[in-house]
């Protein structure tokens, strides 16, 4: 009864779709492709019906699940394409056959090159052929070295005979080919002379001028020996030396990058002229024994420096041209000293001068002050100002009374009368003045 049910179902179902046509009528896979450089093809999937899978088989081994998928062959060869359609009902697969032809992949390395004066190799890899295109460069220099690149150079460290190889490439071609040639290479030998005037100074300084040196690929540096124990660079230096005598001065010149030095010495005699001090004075004195002095007369090499004058009573003075007043009579020992620090130079000269100061500057001076008080005094300081005995007069003329003079002066007010008295030999004279304090 059961086998009985199941074939009614079958045949109404067959019934219906034979009515509904067959659903594989226009169920059929087909495909197009195209092949460029000769191992690669692209494909086209213009199959027909309602298919939902596509599976793809290249005849080498390979598949893909792609609608339109591309493959590349990695051998010349024929080759059977299978493209297979599905659905849940149909199933239709189409095959084609297909010739692939990978051209032969050609490499041919070559260069060019040029060697400069200095030895450095400029090659050019330019003129390699590659089919498809130049991968790549490697250069091989002989000397353990390597470069990339068309058109490289390199700089060898010695002279000699080198091996130097260029490989091209072309990894999507597997193409490779290799070119050597054997270069002589040429470095020319490092010169290096050196050499340098000099002049000196009528003090014993030395110029010197080491530019006259000749140095391959320029001067890398200047190095001086003054023969003294010291030293310089530069080109055109300068040096002042402490002591005359003769002195061997040597100059190195060099250049790493050429390694290149050499050193010219010159014996060169200095002689620093010996310092020279002369101390001298000339001088006038005064009536009132006022000592002028004049030291310019005096000679110093390189200068003067200073002047100390001792003008014999315990005091001093400085300055070429000073004055000096005695507050007694006598002989005195007049020294002027000169010198120049720089030069190590010292001199004195001295000169026995007789001083007369008048007795009119040592008479007595004596202010008076009405009402006078005991506390208040005037510094010596203050009574030269008061200029008392400038303004005092006797019967033969006018007086100078002398800076050293006593005053005792006693006062009350801004302004006061002053009594002033003293003994000239003659009859006490007294005289009147302002004073303002």
């Amino acid at each position: 009864m059961k086998y009985t049910l199941h074939l009614i179902f079958y045949l109404f179902l067959s019934t219906a779709l034979f009515a509904q046509g067959d659903p594989c009528a226009n169920f059929a896979a087909n495909f197009a492709f195209e092949i460029s450089n000769g191992n690669t093809l692209i494909f086209d999937n213009n199959s027909s019906g309602n298919f939902g899978q596509s599976l793809w088989t290249f005849g080498d081994g390979t598949s893909s699940s792609l609608f339109d998928p591309t493959h590349i062959y990695s051998e010349s060869g024929q080759y059977e394409i299978c493209l297979t359609i599905q659905s849940e009902w149909c199933n239709s697969t189409t095959c084609k056959l297909v010739t692939v032809q990978i051209p032969e992949t050609e490499c041919t390395a070559h260069f060019v090159y040029e060697i400069s004066n200095t030895g450095q190799l400029f090659v050019n890899g330019t003129s390699s052929q590659v089919s498809g295109g130049t991968q790549g460069y490697i250069w091989h220099w002989g000397d353990g070295t390597t470069s990339d690149g068309a058109t490289p150079n390199h700089i060898y460290a010695q002279s000699g005979a080198y091996n130097v190889c260029l490989v091209v490439w072309n990894d999507a071609n597997n193409c490779e080919d290799e070119f050597c040639q054997m270069i002589t290479v040429q470095i020319p030998t490092p010169e290096c002379t050196a050499h340098f005037v000099y002049e000196m100074s009528n003090t014993g300084q030395l110029f010197v001028n080491g530019t006259s040196s000749q140095v391959s690929g320029g001067t890398q540096g200047y190095i001086w020996y003054w023969g003294d124990g010291t030293t310089s660079d530069g080109a055109t230096p300068n040096h002042i030396y402490a002591q005359s005598g003769a002195y061997n001065v040597c100059l190195v010149v060099w250049n790493d990058d050429n390694n290149c030095e050499d050193q010219f010495c010159q014996m060169i005699t200095v002689q620093i002229p010996t310092s020279e001090c002369t101390a001298h004075f000339v001088y006038e004195i005064s009536n009132l024994g006022q000592l002028f002095v004049n030291g310019t007369s005096s000679q110093v090499s390189g200068g003067t420096q200073g002047y100390i004058w001792h003008w014999g009573d315990g005091t001093t003075s400085d300055g070429a041209t000073p004055n000096h007043i005695y507050a007694q009579s006598g002989v005195y020992n007049v020294c002027l000293v000169v010198w120049n620090d720089d030069n190590n130079c010292e001199d004195q000269f001295c000169q026995t001068i007789t001083v007369q100061v008048p007795e009119l500057l040592n008479v007595p001076l004596i202010l008076y002050m009405k009402s006078p008080t005991p506390d208040s005094f005037l510094s010596m300081e203050q009574a030269a100002k008061c200029r008392a005995a400038r303004r005092a007069t006797s019967g033969t003329g006018a007086m100078e009374l002398s800076a050293t003079a006593q005053l005792l002066i006693t006062f009350t007010h801004k302004a006061a009368r002053i009594m002033c008295a003293w003994s000239c030999g003659m009859m006490p004279t007294t005289a009147k003045m302002n004073f303002v304090r």
